[in-house]
């Protein structure tokens, strides 16, 4: 009697398990739906460990071809999770991206959110987000880059360079350390010194922290990321409160346009999450694509040679310690087509995270809805159709490209 119990228990076990396992690999189906091909990889992780391993090798491109070629350019997977559909197609990409807010919303990984806070711009959206956006736009617009931009960017090169000389450095992270300087100077009113020594630190370790599987034990990246985040919310907070008890003082930086706004209000945890989300974005993609340029023009003996003749001939026509003026800057021509290749081969957002609002068919496939959506961009850029010899850097080829 006990030995029929025992198997009684054990085959209900194994049947729970199958159909566990069933409604796993085929979450999302229905009647009416039509759902990419592709795999929700093992139950619970899903595929998450695969993809990490590659974007934080800086070899995503592996995966995603390999996908490619087993299921198209549009698939199912698990990702983070979440169950989630991955594009590579451009006109997907291109429709996802359009309809922001309508069929779509911006919607990233639960450890961009306890990095960055639940009122960074990646999290808020509508009336708030409209108007946090405009601030920025209106900040950024081309009189401040004339007036304030350019000129801080020449003098902080200057400052970086000068700390160069006669001994090696890690182009890498010293690339990140100008981004986080200017970022700091204009979003927060930081000059050079201790506290954008210390912005710098704590973001090198809110980075790590958001890009690693979420395992709050003492010692892992994600801890040391969030105990980075606490501090660097100090921080801001002490500058939040500066501006509040000293309005007198004239500043130009982003967070004292935050702080006097009449219209709208927004608390101080909103302005710090805000700010954690910008310098984020100022300090990541702009200081790695940095780095990598460096990387390629090293690579590539005749790009920086024309590239250095452009810059020698702007010097020749300037003063000893002369800074950079507007002038100088629309005649870096072949400059911009370095910015530009760089831009293309690094594509430092590999991809874009958003959520399907509602089902939405696109080519045939149901996006359902509340399903991450995976856009990958960096796809597009290293399609030969487009960009011919893709994996070569060519700063020439925009000379004559165009889309």
């Amino acid at each position: 009697m006990e030995g029929l119990a025992w198997c009684i228990s054990i085959s209900a076990m194994f049947a729970s398990l199958w159909v566990l396992l069933y409604l796993w690999k085929n979450q999302g189906t229905g009647p009416n739906r039509k759902l990419p091909p592709g795999s929700m990889g093992l139950p619970v992780l899903g595929e998450t460990l695969a993809y990490y391993l590659h974007f934080t090798r800086l070899s995503p491109d592996n995966i995603l071809s390999e996908y490619r070629a087993r299921y198209g350019n549009i698939f199912k997977t698990h990702l983070f999770g979440s169950p989630a559909i991955v594009s590579m197609d451009p006109e997907v990409n291109r429709f996802i991206l359009n309809n922001e807010g309508k069929l779509f919303q911006c919607h990233w990984v639960k450890t961009s959110t306890h990095m960055l806070g639940k009122w960074s711009l990646h999290n808020i959206h509508g009336e708030m987000h409209k108007n946090v956006y405009g601030m920025l736009v209106n900040f950024t617009k081309s009189d401040r880059l004339k007036e304030h931009f350019l000129g801080d960017m020449d003098e902080y090169a200057r400052f970086i360079l000068s700390e160069w000389k006669n001994h090696e450095v890690l182009v890498n992270l010293e690339a990140k350390r100008y981004t986080i300087y200017l970022a700091s100077k204009h979003l927060l009113g930081f000059p050079i010194g201790k506290d954008t020594d210390a912005v710098a630190e704590y973001y090198l370790q809110i980075f790590h922290g958001m890009v690693t599987l979420p395992i709050p034990l003492p010692g892992t990246q994600y801890t040391k990321g969030l105990k980075a985040r606490q501090k660097m919310s100090e921080l801001i907070c002490r500058a939040i409160e500066d501006r509040k008890h000293h309005p007198e003082a004239h500043r130009v930086d982003f967070l004292s346009k935050l702080v006097s706004q009449t219209d709208r209000v927004y608390s101080t945890e909103q302005m710090t999450d805000f700010i954690l989300h910008l310098l984020f974005a100022g300090h990541e993609t702009s200081g790695s694509n940095l780095a990598l340029a460096i990387k390629y023009l090293t690579d590539t003996p005749q790009a920086l040679e024309q590239l250095r003749a452009e810059h020698d001939s702007i010097r020749r026509q300037k003063k000893p310690g002369e800074r950079l003026s507007w002038e100088d800057y629309r005649n870096m021509t072949f400059s911009q087509d370095v910015v530009n290749e760089s831009l293309r081969l690094t594509s430092i957002a590999a991809a874009i995270f958003r959520k399907a609002m509602e089902d939405v068919e696109i080519k045939g496939f149901t996006f359902p809805k509340g399903w991450r959506i995976l856009v990958a961009t960096r796809a597009a850029h290293m399609n030969e159709s487009f960009f011919p010899d893709p994996f070569t850097f060519n700063p020439w080829r925009w000379k004559v490209q165009t889309f």
